[in-house]
């Protein structure tokens, strides 16, 4: 008895099919739904860089590049006049990217801080906003537009308001970092996600592959099988040379095994039947023989009741004769009467006529 039928005994071919279509359709949907939830994880993990670290970096990026315009006009400004073109110029390149810092600043922010972020981004808040103090107090100097107060904004420049722009940008370029790191760490944990997906659909289509193969031999065995020996004994009795005591084995409840169960019923009717008919050939054989030995009795009885009639018939006419004799001549009927009585009271031969051949007449 082969696997399905031990893991499936009584069910039917129809069972059979489609429990192995479906169980193929669950694994299918298996390993499609391992392959689908890796590629939604990856999404998300690269939604994620697409949509947040790689656009909170470039805001920091550019916070970073409008710190370092806005201290570069600042000190272009160390040697320019506060009331010429050029260095009115410089002023709102100066305005310009203190403002676009604020604004790169706060769409930074509106993303989600990730763990240790925000102390950064405290930190950083902290030491912006004693650089933009140093700065502005910087510029003041540089209004001035005299020769003490310009030695005092370089030197303020130069010293303090360096060390506080560098503290700033350390911690910006630490953001930077982080999220860059974080973006990294995504892709080589994606990377190796993706290389153990693919791995498992390998092995699930395998196993897939293998059991469509397994099933489809089992099933076409469980099938075949029966169907072949059917075929074989029917093929057997058609050509005569079939031996009526086989029968099929019932190794399940299945359509097969009705159709072996029918095979073995139809099987025990028809040695029941040549039976029947055989012992009806040894009857007719003998009634031949019974027939003629009963002809042969009726012919000898035909034959003594025809000479019975016969002699019946001998007597019967001569009494007719003398019953004529006597109408036609009474006299010459009496003679013969007296002569008859005469030969028969004569002595007879063993075969029964008289001497006197009386009695012929």
């Amino acid at each position: 008895m082969n696997v399905i039928m031990r893991l499936l005994p009584g069910s039917s071919i129809r069972a059979r099919l489609l429990g192995a279509c479906c169980g193929l359709a669950l694994l299918t949907a298996l390993v499609g739904g391992v392959g689908t939830g890796g590629f939604a994880t990856m999404n998300a993990a690269f939604q994620q860089a697409a949509n947040e670290n790689l656009p909170a970096v470039s805001h920091l990026v550019q916070a970073d590049r409008d710190m370092q315009r806005a201290l570069v006009a600042q000190r272009t400004l160390m040697f320019m006049k506060s009331d010429s073109l050029a260095a009115q110029e410089q002023m709102k390149s100066y305005t310009s990217s203190m403002l676009q810092i604020t604004e790169h600043w706060k769409a930074y922010v509106a993303f989600p801080a990730h763990a240790g972020e925000a102390k950064l981004r405290a930190e950083f808040e902290a030491a912006r906003a004693e650089w933009e103090r140093s700065a502005g107090e910087v510029v003041k100097l540089l209004a001035q537009d005299s020769t003490d107060a310009r030695k005092h904004a370089i030197d303020v420049s130069l010293n303090e308001g360096a060390e506080k722009f560098e503290k700033a940008r350390t911690v910006l370029r630490s953001l930077s970092d982080m999220h860059l790191s974080a973006a990294a760490s995504s892709v080589k944990t994606e990377e190796a996600r993706a290389a153990t997906i693919r791995w498992w659909m390998f092995i699930g289509i395998a196993a897939a592959l293998a059991s469509a193969l397994t099933v489809s031999l089992l099933l076409a065995r469980s099938i075949s099988r029966p169907l072949a020996e059917t075929v074989e004994l029917l093929r057997d009795i058609a050509e005569g040379d079939g031996d009526l005591t086989k029968r099929l084995t019932v190794q399940s409840k299945d359509e097969i095994g009705e159709l072996a169960s029918s095979f073995n019923t139809f099987m025990d009717t028809l040695t029941t039947i040549i039976g029947s008919a055989r012992l009806t050939a040894t009857h007719v054989t003998g009634a031949p023989q019974q027939f003629l030995g009963a002809t042969g009795q009726l012919a000898s009885g035909t034959q003594e009741q025809a000479a019975s009639e016969s002699t019946a018939g001998t007597e019967g006419t001569k009494r007719q004769e003398r019953r004529r004799m006597r109408a036609e001549d009474p006299g010459l009927a009496e003679f013969i009467e007296t002569l008859t009585v005469k030969g028969t009271n004569g002595h007879t031969h063993g075969n029964g006529h008289s001497h006197n051949g009386f009695e012929e007449l």
